[in-house]
């Protein structure tokens, strides 16, 4: 059976017949096509839709970026990953930046890398050392002995009692 005819007598079929007549269908059609057809049987029956989805990938079909979005969460994300693969030639960089959050970081990545283009910076996991380094504040020498100095300077004054302005001790346990 030919795409077009199965494409075109979809909706006059019933769910079960439209599994069964999938069976015969040669080839696949258009990209938009397919795509409508698994997000027309997805909702039952995921493990049909993914059948067509291994079928769109034998038969390398191209799919567009706002196919590969459609089918989040309609297909299993591994097939969805390869058809993004497989159709990465029809993507452009705003297509690519529109995945982005759809596929696996790596997956985007590699789809950037397979376009010549250069890797968004917040897809880079390797941050050199070098300027982690840089971006911290040199040390100060420290100041540790003098501030003990004062700690122990205050504690003594304390210690032995701190005279006011009359002359006489404020910790003078005598006086109590």
């Amino acid at each position: 059976m030919t795409w077009k005819y199965y494409y075109d007598k979809f909706y006059d079929w019933s769910e079960s017949t439209q599994i069964n007549k999938f069976s015969s269908v040669d080839a696949l059609g258009a990209p938009d096509e397919v795509t409508e057809v698994m997000l027309e049987l997805t909702f039952n029956h995921e493990d049909i839709a993914n059948r067509i989805a291994r079928k769109a990938i034998d038969q390398k079909l191209v799919f567009s970026a706002e196919n590969i979005s459609d089918l989040t969460n309609c297909i299993d994300i591994k097939l969805q990953e390869q058809l993004a693969l497989q159709s990465a030639s029809a993507f452009s960089k705003e297509d690519l930046e529109n995945l982005e959050g759809t596929l696996d970081d790596d997956v985007i990545v590699e789809l950037y890398k397979k376009k010549g283009l250069k890797v968004p910076d917040v897809f880079i996991d390797d941050i050199p050392i070098e300027s982690d380094r840089e971006t911290i504040a040199p040390k100060r020498p420290g100041r540790f002995f003098s501030n003990m100095a004062m700690v122990f300077a205050i504690g003594h004054g304390i210690s032995k009692g701190i005279e006011d302005a009359t002359g006489k001790s404020k910790n003078n346990r005598d006086d109590l």
